[in-house]
């Protein structure tokens, strides 16, 4: 195992693979120096593991980053924001130490038995609050403000029904109904109310294909038909037309159709999860920001297919990605 020594005048951070936690706390490495010392004294216990889940969460570590703690099959782990995980021993209920390593971690807990903060014991001690996960009970008061003016908004425009939540890191805390899902039955909506909710997934597809950019399992410039041959199968196509690229679907300026021509047929057979670039569809003029249905199905389709490694894409300066040689036809 390679050893590295950092400094910020008398404080010392032993060895590289924590080398993350102490470029967070603000001590920055000066000097690839000579091996530190491996810690010593330390013997590990058996904790209970109800123990071990009331130290899993979030921790604050000024000025913006998190040091996440997880128990995974009976064991702790913690990871610095940016960082790989760290194993954690106990030896005793509250005191952790990381094996052949020289930094410890010590939970406290208030007079109620909630843990508050994590301190981390290398090179000094530093405290992390623990981040507290907003509730339905710690927000009453805000809620209680959003259900007003919800509820104030639909009365001067009641044009059907709202359904709002909030949520906060995964969990659903609040959630109500208002007005009628069918106005002429006067059913009210409720949590099982159906929605369209149309553009709203074009975040999180955007989000997934920056996902797979960042994996290296795509190229923002890759032509579109590397990943979805289907595409080369749309109508109204002129001859030496470039390729649709992956970022001028994110951009919404490839050129394709806002909708299929003949949506009321997809509506009317339940076919929105089929390739709609197999219906007709005419290109518009390069950077049109019409692009609707027709790019963003492609782009779903796309990140649930299983693609091959490539570089990150990096734009060229001065450059605009979509602006070739389109242009519209008729």
């Amino acid at each position: 195992m390679n050893q590295r020594v950092f400094r910020q005048g008398p404080t010392l951070i032993q060895n590289v693979l924590l080398a993350g936690w102490a470029l967070a706390i603000g001590i920055a490495p000066i000097a690839w120096a000579q091996p530190a010392p491996q810690a010593t004294g330390h013997k590990q216990v058996a904790v209970d593991i109800g123990i071990l889940k009331k130290y899993v969460g979030r921790y604050l570590v000024p000025p913006a980053r998190v040091l996440t703690v997880t128990l995974e099959d009976g064991h702790l782990f913690t990871q610095m924001t940016g960082q790989g995980k760290v194993e954690v021993l106990p030896e005793s209920e509250h005191d952790f130490f990381v094996k052949d390593l020289d930094a410890q971690l010590t939970f406290h807990a208030d007079a109620k038995g909630d843990v508050t903060e994590v301190v981390l014991h290398q090179g000094g001690d530093h405290p992390f609050k623990r981040i507290v996960e907003a509730t339905a009970e710690s927000l009453r008061a805000q809620l209680a403000e959003v259900d007003s003016v919800i509820a104030a908004e639909l009365a001067k425009h009641p044009v059907g029904s709202v359904t709002a939540g909030v949520v906060a890191g995964k969990q659903l805390i609040w959630s109500k109904s208002y007005g009628d899902a069918d106005m002429e039955k006067k059913i009210p909506a409720d949590a099982d109310t159906v929605y369209r909710i149309g553009s709203i997934t074009k975040m999180f597809t955007a989000l997934m294909l920056e996902q797979l950019v960042e994996a290296g399992k795509v190229h923002l410039s890759d032509p579109v038909e590397k990943y979805f041959p289907e595409i080369k199968m749309v109508q109204g196509r002129f001859p030496d037309a470039p390729p649709i690229t992956l970022i001028q679907l994110a951009t919404h300026t490839s050129g394709l159709g806002r909708e299929p021509d003949n949506t009321e047929t997809w509506i009317a057979k339940k076919e929105l999860a089929s390739p709609p670039l197999l219906c007709p569809s005419v290109f518009r003029a390069c950077c049109d920001r019409s692009d609707g249905k027709n790019a963003h199905v492609t782009r779903v389709v796309i990140v649930r297919r299983d693609s091959p490694r490539n570089p990150s894409w990096r734009p060229q300066r001065g450059s605009n990605p979509c602006c070739r040689r389109e242009r519209a036809v008729s």
